[in-house]
């Protein structure tokens, strides 16, 4: 216990998709991981690396929305024990294959000491995540946020709530408007893609429609007096994109800070932001590491008749 209470400052380098623009600060190991290795929600392993009697870092990692797919939640580490994260990372394969675990997936800021450590323990970038901070003040409650089914006022998009995270339309959009080397890592199949979706708490996903089809998809997350928006519109509907977002501003519908998330490809959504006075917070990198992991195999065995 004298190693938890320790003065020694642990910070958790990974940040996860329910967390961007709620940081966390620093702080000795035992509130670390009690903060940050403590999963009650979902199936979890821990880490912990000792040298000399003390401890030097720990990892964490947790069930995704499905068995194949975990993600690393949190890297904890003294300011010169980074080198440990390798040794931690590289740990992973010892439970993967026990658990059959196909991927796993991890979040760094762009500008993170730790970037070549987790290459060289076999993750590679795919997608570069931009997180966007403003406060456009209380956004009018009109027809749309009384009845979301009903198209907004001289537009014809609708937003219809999903019914599940896992719908099958969603995929369907997601194939349609996801550049091919994100959907190469996160899953091209239905069930790759279901596993890898990240689990977002009080997350609700609504589906933008137009002229009787989907065109798009956007999520809204609340928390506190701050909120976070996202949007997934194709490139060439510039009216859905102003739609949804308007939409996504009108459910926040707070006075505090709002989060826009936004991937380097979606370039007019990244301008539809800044025109709109929401400043560039932070930048992410999007790593993934892919696990071999036994099969079952089928035999057959002579049967005396």
């Amino acid at each position: 216990m004298s190693v938890l209470t320790s003065g020694d400052s642990f910070s958790n380098y990974v940040r996860t998709g329910d967390c961007l623009g709620w940081e966390t600060a620093s702080g000795p190991l035992l509130l670390s991981l009690m903060g940050q290795l403590v999963c009650v929600r979902r199936p979890h392993h821990n880490w912990v690396w000792i040298e000399k009697n003390r401890i030097q870092g720990a990892v964490s990692i947790r069930q995704r929305d499905g068995r194949s797919a975990w993600e690393v939640n949190s890297l904890l580490l003294s300011a010169e024990a980074e080198k440990v994260g390798f040794n931690l990372l590289d740990a992973l394969g010892l439970v993967g294959g026990a658990l059959m675990i196909t991927r796993f997936f991890l979040r760094l800021p762009d500008d993170s000491r730790l970037m070549e450590i987790v290459k060289r323990s076999g993750f590679s970038l795919y997608a570069r995540q931009l997180l966007y901070a403003g406060n456009p003040g209380k956004q009018p409650v009109n027809a749309v946020n009384e009845n979301p089914q009903r198209p907004a006022s001289g537009t014809g998009t609708r937003f219809i709530p999903t019914r599940s995270r896992r719908d099958f339309r969603l995929f369907q959009t997601y194939n349609q408007i996801i550049p091919e080397q994100m959907r190469l890592v996160e899953g091209l199949t239905y069930d790759d893609w279901k596993d890898s979706r990240e689990s977002v708490p009080n997350e609700t996903v609504y589906y933008c429609e137009t002229e009787g089809r989907i065109a798009g998809w956007l999520s809204v997350l609340k928390r506190g007096r701050r909120g976070c928006l996202q949007v997934f519109t194709p490139p060439d509907s510039r009216s859905v994109l102003e739609d949804s977002f308007s939409f996504g501003l009108s459910q926040l519908a707070s006075e505090g800070e709002i989060y826009c998330t936004a991937f380097d490809h979606q370039v007019a959504f990244c301008r539809l932001l800044e025109d709109q006075g929401f400043r560039l917070h932070r930048e992410y990198c999007l790593l993934a590491r892919a696990q071999v992991v036994p099969i079952k195999q089928a035999y057959l065995v002579p049967a005396r008749l």
